[in-house]
């Protein structure tokens, strides 16, 4: 989550896209408010080249945080 003024707190999504796919983050939004209740809906969705891990596979969210 990221800081917000009015909400204390708001989802962030980071995303990686395959090689040759399209990044539409309107879609991506559309999609997740289909699916998921108004407050998980992320506010910001940026594109990131690789989802950083550690040696065994695990997401390493302190990275993402800092960024």
């Amino acid at each position: 989550g990221i800081k917000d003024a009015l909400k204390g707190n708001v989802p962030k999504l980071f995303v990686q896209i395959k090689k040759g796919a399209e990044f539409d983050p309107v879609s991506i939004r559309n999609h997740l408010a289909a699916n998921l209740e108004p407050y998980k809906v992320p506010a910001i969705i940026e594109k990131i080249d690789a989802i950083p891990r550690s040696f065994n596979g695990k997401l390493l969210r302190r990275v993402l945080r800092d960024q």
